[in-house]
């Protein structure tokens, strides 16, 4: 098991990173780590640049605090995220600009982004499509438990941002800024840029992730 001070602070130090690096701002989303049957995660409106080690509180794999505080509202799904593998170690949610601005775009609801890039094949992986819904409804919590059979790192919500996961903290969030990157470059250009093949993207999937 993980120290739970270390993550604590770990988890910190990488809200701030990545609302430094632009990827969200203020209190859009929220992000969390686990450690064995422990989750730890942002408390409720608490925004990215300002987060402390004390502002996240553990819970069970339910999402039921085991300490003072109240998790973000949508500490639900992370604890879907986590239900449906034991070698997931960290849940990423972004309120991410180019991603939201994504769905200006007609888009393939099994797998929402465009490859512009390889990495958008072999580390953000095929991202299924959820359909809006208010953040924390239990409707929210259990369309995403019906996509991640469909997921490989990632799923969409529309309107909303996304959600990235992997066995920790540094590889939710490189699948995050890959996600940002693939969306930013086809917004800019308008959905005019040059995407892999069907071919390319069938040969690159057999390519180990990053």
């Amino acid at each position: 098991m993980i120290d739970l001070c270390q993550l604590r602070t770990e988890i910190a130090l990488t809200s701030q990173a990545l609302y430094k690096s632009g990827l969200t701002c203020s209190t859009g989303g929220n992000i969390s780590a686990r450690s064995g049957d422990i989750i730890l995660i942002s408390k409720t409106d608490t925004s990215f640049s300002r987060l402390r080690p004390e502002d996240i509180i553990a819970c069970d794999l339910f999402g039921n605090p085991l300490e003072d505080g109240k998790p973000s509202k949508e500490v639900g799904f992370h604890a879907a995220v986590y239900q449906q593998s034991a070698a997931l170690g960290a849940v990423v949610h972004l309120h991410s600009p180019y991603s939201i601005a994504l769905g200006a775009f007609p888009l393939n609801e099994s797998d929402v982004l465009p490859p512009c890039t390889y990495g958008a094949v072999t580390r953000v992986g095929r991202v299924p499509l959820v359909e809006f819904h208010p953040p924390g409804h239990p409707d929210l919590i259990r369309r995403i438990t019906e996509e991640l059979p469909n997921a490989e790192n990632a799923v969409y919500l529309a309107q909303h941002g996304i959600i990235t996961f992997a066995k920790d903290l540094g590889r939710a969030c490189d699948i995050a800024e890959e996600f940002e990157q693939n969306a930013k470059i086809y917004v800019l250009t308008a959905g005019k840029a040059p995407l892999l093949t069907s071919e390319d993207v069938a040969s690159l999937r057999g390519v180990k992730k990053c």
